[in-house]
């Protein structure tokens, strides 16, 4: 069982798994406080974390994976491509609607996922 989350080494998948929602957003507001790392919302911050290592977990149903070692090759930290991936993310959820169908909707964050550069995430996010 994890008892610990460091977001610059991946957490071992099964094990990520194993932990229930609120056990996993529980370590990673554990990490940020013990690293003395402010956010403007820790539970939310935390919630965009579990989610994308959450995918990242189950890399055969999510481009996560490849994502995260791609921005990594790019110069991020892991820490840091996994805010990259949850701004296209958040931007995703903001933008959805009750209109758009479900695999439409997750096969344009998919896209957006696999097309995700350091330059592009610098240039729209920042």
């Amino acid at each position: 069982m994890i008892s610990k989350y460091d977001p610059l080494s991946p957490p071992n998948p099964e094990k990520w798994l194993e932990l229930d929602e609120a056990q996993r957003m529980q370590i990673v507001m554990q990490y940020h406080k013990k690293a003395g790392i402010e956010t403007p919302n820790d539970q939310i911050h935390a919630l965009i974390h579990t989610i994308i290592e959450n995918q990242n977990a189950q890399s055969d149903k999510y481009p996560v994976k490849d994502a995260i070692e791609r921005l990594m090759e790019e110069g991020l930290d892991r820490h840091e491509a996994i805010h990259a991936l949850g701004s296209v993310l958040i931007k995703h959820m903001m933008n959805k609607n009750e209109d758009t169908d479900e695999d439409e909707s997750n096969n344009a964050y998919f896209e957006d996922i696999r097309n995700l550069t350091v330059q592009k995430w610098k240039e729209e996010f920042s």
